[in-house]
């Protein structure tokens, strides 16, 4: 911290000290002319939910709480006994509110500092919680309480139309469109794509993107009835598609048609068609990226004797 090895301790919850920090980063860059980049990397909405100040917890009467539709219970066997489902979710419910006020104080900042105009905001996380949807808990499934996080860019100097995109964005969509609205004319092809010229036209326009490359190299067990295993998929704006390493659909989603993902469409017959036309675009993505699609052991293999890396 501050260019110094010193472990530097501070009492009080996470986020609120993070903020402070960063808030003291942003008024020591803005006294020079040099740009700067600050990121801040909270740890919550994350269990272990209940540490959360009870002033956030206050925020939500518990028995006010409406759980989503496709919400199921999860027996006691495969639930440490902690997670109580009306509790856990009012947790998380002000775990992100907590966020909201310190991502407030810092909008309030780079106002007060008048440097807002002239500074890109961008808040995403890199995964959800299921809270319970289809009777799962954590992360590293295709639903879409896992897998779809929020995206916010804030620019006021070159975004000027505030618009919703509802074509699919990815992680690796991040650093180039960045890099496109800074005017950062780099010549290294990166992963992903530069959207930046989208937002900011002064019009509403889509982007040309249909769909978006998402996948689980290792295999995880929530519950003892329901290992998740290796998979890969992608996310259009309409469907989720995945596959398992044995190249066979496993979880396939009109999103449209059923926001909830009650109803797996893998075993349907009228989807065949659609299945090998999601399945062929799937298998362009793991060719482009050079991902001989293996369960765990076989990719440390794959990679090991084919490219020489070390695990």
């Amino acid at each position: 911290m501050n260019d110094s090895p010193s472990l530097v301790r501070r009492d009080g919850y996470e986020p609120e000290v993070q903020t402070e920090l960063a808030i003291d980063f942003m008024k020591n860059a803005s006294a020079t002319d040099k740009p700067f980049l600050l990121v801040v990397s909270f740890g919550p909405p994350h269990n272990s939910y209940e540490l959360v100040p009870r002033k956030y917890k206050n925020r939500y009467d518990i028995e006010k709480i409406r759980f989503r539709s496709n919400c199921m219970s999860i027996p006691e066997e495969c639930l440490d006994p902690v997670w109580e489902q009306r509790e856990t979710t009012r947790d998380f419910y002000a775990l992100v509110a907590s966020l909201d006020d310190m991502v407030g104080l810092m909008l309030q900042t780079l106002k007060d500092l008048n440097i807002e105009e002239n500074t890109i905001v961008v808040f995403t996380s890199d995964h959800g919680d299921m809270l319970w949807s289809h009777g799962l808990l954590y992360k590293c499934v295709p639903y879409k309480e896992s897998a779809l996080v929020p995206l916010f860019i804030r620019y006021p100097g070159a975004i000027t139309c505030p618009r919703k995109i509802y074509n699919p964005i990815s992680s690796v969509d991040l650093l180039p469109t960045l890099a496109g609205l800074t005017g950062w004319d780099c010549s290294y092809k990166f992963e992903g794509n530069d959207f930046s010229k989208y937002f900011c036209s002064s019009s509403p326009v889509e982007i040309p993107q249909e769909e978006v490359f998402f996948a689980m190299y290792n295999p995880y067990v929530f519950r003892n009835d329901f290992p998740v295993p290796e998979w890969r998929g992608i996310k259009t704006i309409k469907y989720t598609y995945t596959e398992t390493t044995d190249r066979r659909t496993w979880l396939f989603f009109d999103d449209e048609a059923d926001p909830y993902q009650m109803n797996n469409l893998a075993g349907n017959k009228d989807y065949e068609k659609l299945k090998v036309d999601l399945s062929r675009r799937l298998h362009s993505f793991l060719d482009k990226i050079g991902d001989p699609f293996l369960d765990k052991d076989g990719m440390i293999k794959s990679f090991n004797v084919g490219k020489g890396w070390e695990f």
